[in-house]
């Protein structure tokens, strides 16, 4: 989904390199582990705009893609999302 990003940082403990987008509705996207980032903080970004490449930052061991939905700063299950 389109939205704000609003958080980038290449060394978040565990997580390596990590993107938040704001969506602007109370939900948010977290993408961590990535091996490039391709946005930077208060970019507006499409749906299915490429933000990142997927990699083995922070703490994976092989490539690997961390996503969390959150509403407000609570991860949701992305059963009910996706």
């Amino acid at each position: 989904r389109a939205g704000k990003v609003i958080f980038y940082d290449s060394k978040l403990r565990g997580y390596g390199r990590t993107v938040i987008i704001d969506h602007l509705d109370g939900f948010s996207t977290l993408y961590a582990h990535n091996s490039s980032v391709l946005v930077k903080v208060g970019d507006m970004v499409k749906q299915g705009q490429l933000i990142a490449k997927a990699g083995s930052s922070g703490r994976a061991q092989k490539a690997c893609l961390h996503f969390e939905i959150r509403k407000g700063d609570k991860p949701q299950n992305p059963f009910y999302y996706l």
